[in-house]
């Protein structure tokens, strides 16, 4: 799977945060927690996040990242903006998806 440059949102950061990401599905991508706001000592250094920016989750390893991602793919188009899949996909859908996986789910307001 080729990685291509992507934007992140850090509410903290005043600047963009660029990441190499991968997507696994249509709309979502995997990249490796950004040094800027990374956290020393903590284990979950892959991240899920909507193509617009968001994050959705943190994982230990790339490939449960990207097998949360595909799992995902089954309750929502996430292609489509931030809003719109927050208004239409049920939050307890994404926590039921991603439960199989050891991960953080994080769950942030929509902007």
């Amino acid at each position: 799977m080729n990685a291509s440059t992507h934007e992140i949102s850090v509410p903290t950061y005043t600047r963009p945060v660029l990441v190499q990401a991968t997507e696994p599905h249509p709309g979502l991508h995997v990249y490796p927690t950004p040094d800027e706001i990374a956290d020393p000592g903590d284990p979950y250094t892959w991240r899920l996040g909507h193509h617009s920016g968001h994050v959705i989750a943190k994982f230990e390893q790339r490939s449960q990242a990207e097998d949360a991602a595909r799992a995902l793919g089954d309750i929502g188009d996430w292609i489509r903006p931030a809003a719109e899949v927050r208004r239409d996909v049920d939050p307890e859908d994404v926590f039921d998806a991603l439960a199989q996986f050891p991960c953080v789910f994080i769950k942030q307001q929509a902007t």
